[in-house]
């Protein structure tokens, strides 16, 4: 399980917590000053993908996280047009991985309309896994 929190040790950042055992919980100690919704890669303990919440003249953003690594790749930045972050129907992007862990699919509002969008990041996972 993993959950976002405030840390003495590193600021804001998500916390993983082992599954079998409450007592063990790691940091997950890269620099993430905000709160978003991750998702690990399939079959990999140390990939992830976060998002950000939107933000009016920044967009949301999409990150790539390495925990061997303790990097942190922005994959993209998603408009969201500021008409339905006022109004409380925002879209986060939710991002979430296919099986293969190869793809990454988002929601998004980037044209004004909701729309889903998968996005290819072997290439960025091969990079990654090859530093």
């Amino acid at each position: 399980m993993v959950r976002q929190a405030r840390s003495s040790v590193s600021g804001f950042g998500y916390t993983l917590f082992n599954d079998t055992d409450r007592n063990k919980a790691v940091e997950m100690t890269i620099p993430l000053n905000e709160d978003g919704h991750c998702t690990f890669r399939p079959g990999d303990e140390n990939l992830f993908v976060t998002d950000t919440y939107p933000k009016k003249g920044v967009g949301q953003k999409l990150l790539l996280g390495d925990l061997r690594t303790r990097r942190l790749v922005e994959l993209g930045t998603f408009y969201c047009p500021e008409a339905f972050m006022e109004k409380g129907y925002r879209c986060d992007l939710h991002p979430r991985w296919d099986l293969a862990g190869n793809r990454i699919c988002i929601d998004t509002l980037m044209d004004g309309t909701r729309q889903i969008v998968v996005y290819d990041v072997s290439e960025v996972v091969k990079r990654i896994r090859h530093q």
